[in-house]
């Protein structure tokens, strides 16, 4: 595998202007002993930045989700890896503001050097990046959603349940979306994810032609 030439923290804060530097070990740091790190950052908040409603998502998308407001995205072979980095972009495009990634993922150095590079065509969309460890700490935010599921039932279960408990507390329902195998089972709903979760559903290709077919501007 590839190795970086350089921390990948600095990569992130130039994408993400006014954040703090960190960075929990990147194949650099660990080739070069470097101890994980975080800069200070005073941080001000202003409620109305990430507001609950209205979200401001790609109208047919939207609609098509209805009032549940919720999309499963379901892809039958081992190609997530790949299409995950071209679905991020296509859906931050559309409105989706919040990306649960696994931690595996964003631990790839090529994987996260390829996903700043195709985030960062859609600059004046509203990103937050967040790895499914890091939940727990930092919490979620009550906008637009896409959650790629890593693999194995017990992971995707509790993964599944964390998500579910975070948004429960808004009566608005909070735009969502599932990536996952379609022959995932839900261990706490006893059956298929598909045949458990309300939603609508889609292939990855199916939803690149919905938003390929819009035509009506977010904003």
């Amino acid at each position: 595998r590839n190795q970086a030439q350089h921390c990948l923290g600095n990569d992130f804060a130039e994408l993400y202007p006014y954040t703090a530097v960190a960075c929990g070990g990147c194949s650099y740091c660990r080739k070069n002993n470097r101890a994980p790190y975080v800069q200070s950052l005073h941080t001000y908040m202003d409620v109305d930045v990430w507001p609950i409603s209205p979200h401001k998502l790609n109208p047919d998308l939207q609609q098509r989700m209805g009032d549940r407001q919720t999309l499963i995205i379901a892809w039958d072979k081992d190609e997530i890896r790949i299409s995950s980095l071209r679905l991020a972009q296509a859906l931050v495009g559309a409105g989706i503001e919040q990306l649960i990634f696994p931690d595996e993922l964003l631990n790839d150095d090529v994987w996260t050097q390829k996903l700043i590079k195709n985030l960062a065509q859609q600059q004046d969309k509203r990103q937050r990046i967040i790895g499914i460890s890091s939940i727990s700490d930092s919490g979620l935010f009550p906008v637009p959603t896409v959650v790629f599921y890593p693999s194995g039932d017990l992971r995707i279960d509790e993964l599944y349940r964390i998500v579910q408990d975070e948004f429960s507390h808004y009566h608005a329902p909070i735009p969502l979306i599932h990536v996952i195998n379609r022959n995932v089972w839900l261990l706490s709903e006893n059956g298929r994810f598909l045949d458990r979760v309300n939603g609508l559903k889609l292939t990855p290709t199916e939803v690149q032609n919905l938003f390929a077919k819009s035509r009506t501007s977010l904003y």
